[in-house]
């Protein structure tokens, strides 16, 4: 199958993006880039496209850059018939950081240069999401739907569970880790009343599911009309 690479640059020129292409398994390329360095990056896919004779691409990052991430690298996952693996070298420093964050949500392999060295980042090679129950991830989802703090109520009309069931959930017991356990997110009490937020953590998580969502749910509507 072929390999997408999706690399993550700046506008400037860089010697480890051009060694890193090289070294990487490469089907096609997606650059993902800063929307200010839009046209800086669109001459280098000029130059790049010939150099490697492969179909190149560019995304550029729109909003917040690791909400956009996700997206841009679920989506690619998804309409993928090969591995997607994401290269960080021809990346300044906050733009590797959105990157590692995107792919360590998602289980990519992820490689940047060190040292004029090929390193392959530690990255866990699974979904976040498959370690989460679908349950939880619903109530994730629910929760960004919802907006900022939302009660019990509102997430039982959301999910349609009843208020012990997200309790549990969002709790945990002694065996099994809850939501706020897992650092995905907080709990407060007003009066009588429970409230619940994503995190930073749990948000990214519940993008990265909506964006899975979507995609497969346009999927099965177009097979579905053929």
């Amino acid at each position: 199958m072929p390999v997408v690479q999706v690399a993550f640059i700046s506008g400037r020129p860089s010697e480890a993006l051009v060694s890193s292409l090289s070294r990487l398994p490469l089907g096609s390329l997606v650059l993902v880039c800063r929307r200010g360095d839009l046209a800086l990056v669109k001459a280098r896919a000029d130059v790049i496209r010939p150099l490697l004779g492969v179909d190149v691409s560019i995304e550029p990052l729109e909003g917040d850059p690791i909400e956009s991430a996700i997206e841009i690298l679920s989506r690619l996952v998804s309409e993928s018939e090969g591995e997607v693996i994401v290269n960080l070298g021809g990346a300044d420093a906050e733009l590797a950081v959105v990157g590692l964050s995107a792919a360590y949500l998602l289980g990519l392999r992820t490689y940047t240069i060190s040292g004029g060295r090929l390193l392959e980042l530690p990255v866990v090679r699974k979904p976040i999401l498959s370690f989460i129950s679908r349950e939880k991830v619903e109530v994730l989802v629910a929760l960004l739907r919802s907006g900022d703090w939302s009660t019990l109520e509102d997430l039982s009309g959301l999910t349609r569970r009843g208020r012990a069931v997200l309790s549990y959930h969002i709790h945990g017991s002694e065996r099994t880790p809850g939501l706020a356990d897992m650092g995905l997110v907080e709990v407060r009490r007003k009066g009588k009343v429970t409230e619940v937020s994503l995190t930073p953590t749990g948000r990214a998580l519940a993008i990265s599911a909506r964006s899975l969502y979507r995609i497969n749910s346009s999927r099965r509507a177009s097979r579905g009309s053929s």
